[in-house]
């Protein structure tokens, strides 16, 4: 890695305390974050085993674990790297007895999860969803809605209670439990028992996890935070083991994963935050770049540190990139967000290492095939062109996996040699 400009140095040697990181794309977020953990190491601030790092895939997580290795001296382990989700089964693998789950915790994957729930379908007495399809059918949205009540940090008894409180729940309740039919409802009211049916299609679904000994990964985090804010002594003994936690990619952070960053820091909020509002990816899983802002509402004394040398592009791209990403003005970071002590509106426009020398230009297509057909004749063009170049020097970058297709068409009919790396999730 290049040397650390002043505001990485800034960020990988802060002290004690809050401290947020607005990085943007290609600015040296991961160096930051892993050469702020080696510097707490080296500097004997903390041990390995007591810093906290979270990320939010696998392969992020691994690729931390080794940069920390090699940034660390020969001997250190035990570092604490992790997914949420992996975070949450460690600690509830080690305390979850504490709280009545199983001392022997598995976690069912999404197809185990539909098969156990499919099963008990018809136990659940629909008053609304009985009209609708076969479970085959039904289930895998009933799963999902749970999933989203879990990332906002509604348990099956906040669902249930939220109900009750509606004006409609009394009525609407009753009217079911004398078998009127659908029909004898109002629109509100159907809607309303929706909900209901979905509610109690959730707690029985919790139920069915508990007694088989399971959880989904919905229910690790809401499990996690039950035991973190019902059992005080675990709570101050996962405080104490973990001195520091660094979060990474925190504009991806939906609310239950929030409520986990404030649970598990210590007194001393020795806490820090790397994200860009501009790069969140997971707003369709409940994730909210709000949260960055939301930090800072909780935080208000946090160091603010941007990141804004960019490693990647050539400045003509990072400029039409900014002005693009505008657009989305009012609701970034940056036209909200004031710096605490002064009026200064931070600055996410990035400068490139690199310098000037990209070239930027739109094209619009009739519809994705010919847009796939043009890409890849520019792309056949360019090479014939340079004689220099090789196919390692084209990318050609999508919005969801599911775009790839027509361009792996025209590539292949074209003869035209290429590696699909997918988004993971």
């Amino acid at each position: 890695m290049l040397a650390p400009n002043q505001a990485q140095r800034s960020a990988i040697a802060y002290a004690d305390g809050p401290l947020l990181v607005i990085a943007g794309a290609g600015t040296g977020k991961t160096a930051v974050l892993t050469q702020r953990a080696a510097h707490l190491v080296t500097l004997g601030l903390a041990k390995c085993e007591e810093i906290l790092c979270l990320t939010f895939t696998e392969k992020a997580a691994t690729e931390m674990e080794e940069r920390l290795d090699e940034l660390l001296p020969y001997g250190y382990t035990n570092l604490q790297v992790h997914t949420f989700h992996g975070f949450a089964e460690k600690i509830l693998t080690e305390f979850g007895a504490e709280i009545g789950l199983s001392r022997d915790l598995r976690i069912l994957t999404p197809t185990e999860a539909s098969i156990l729930f499919t099963k008990h379908w018809a136990d659940l007495n629909f008053h609304y969803c009985r009209t609708l399809g076969s479970p085959q059918t039904q289930v895998p949205s009933f799963l999902t809605h749970f999933s989203r009540a879990a990332d906002e940090g509604l348990t099956p008894q906040i669902y249930e209670q939220n109900l009750k409180n509606n004006p409609l729940h009394k009525e609407t309740l009753e009217r079911a439990q004398n078998g009127f039919a659908l029909s004898e409802f109002s629109e509100e009211q159907q809607e309303h028992l929706k909900y209901l049916d979905l509610s109690r299609a959730y707690c029985e679904y919790e139920r069915l996890l508990h007694r088989q000994g399971t959880l989904d990964f919905g229910f690790l985090l809401l499990e996690l935070k039950r035991l973190l804010s019902e059992r005080p002594k675990i709570k101050r003994l996962i405080n104490e083991r973990f001195r520091y936690a660094l979060f990474d990619e925190f504009q991806d952070t939906n609310s239950i994963q929030y409520d986990l960053m404030r649970l598990v820091i210590n007194e001393k909020r020795n806490v820090t935050v790397v994200g860009d509002d501009d790069q969140a990816i997971y707003r369709f899983r409940g994730a909210s770049a709000n949260n960055l802002l939301r930090f800072v509402e909780d935080f208000p004394d946090a160091k603010i540190i941007a990141l804004t040398e960019n490693f990647r592009s050539r400045q003509e791209i990072l400029d039409a990139a900014y002005n693009f990403i505008q657009l989305n003005n009012p609701h970034r970071l940056e036209a909200r967000l004031i710096k605490p002590g002064n009026s200064e509106i931070l600055s996410k426009h990035l400068t490139a290492f690199n310098g000037s020398g990209g070239q930027v230009r739109a094209r619009f297509f009739q519809n994705g095939g010919v847009e796939a057909d043009e890409t890849v004749k520019t792309i056949l063009t360019l090479k014939l062109a340079d004689p220099t170049a090789s196919w390692n020097d084209f990318a050609i970058l999508l919005r969801i996996n599911s775009a790839a297709a027509p361009f792996i068409f025209a590539l292949e009919r074209e003869g035209v040699p290429y590696r699909f790396y997918a988004l993971e999730g």
